[in-house]
């Protein structure tokens, strides 16, 4: 396979999993209007950008292992995680239903504005 096509296929990749999420959080909401949900896909995008570029400038052939599951990876650490990807998405799909239930309605929106900002500068830190 070619050079081009794996970072093709890598940044569909990206951007499946951005879509996912998305569905994930829209569809349980009943509603797309939801600006922290925009917030969350806006922050991955842009994890995901700076992040393929710093691997894409300094290490490309990075992308190879990242495609493919490594093959001296343990059982137990592929289980975990495949584990952490469904408890993620599962957070997400909570986080609709929240939305749409309104279980948890009462934080005060700078609160939550703080929080996206702790978020964006923690995400800042890995790259």
């Amino acid at each position: 396979m070619t050079y081009k096509k794996l970072v093709t296929l890598y940044i569909l990749g990206q951007l499946l999993s951005i879509v996912v999420a998305g569905v994930a959080m829209f569809w349980p909401a009943g509603r797309i209007d939801w600006w922290a949900a925009w917030a969350v896909i806006l922050v991955w995008l842009v994890w995901f950008t700076a992040v393929d570029i710093v691997i894409l400038r300094s290490n490309p052939d990075l992308l190879l292992e990242r495609l493919a599951p490594p093959k001296q990876a343990k059982n137990w650490d592929r289980t975990l995680l495949s584990i952490i990807r469904l408890l993620e998405l599962a957070r997400y799909i909570l986080a609709g239903f929240d939305l749409r239930t309104g279980w948890t309605q009462g934080f005060h929106p700078a609160a939550q504005i703080v929080a996206f900002v702790v978020c964006l500068l923690c995400t800042a830190l890995y790259v």
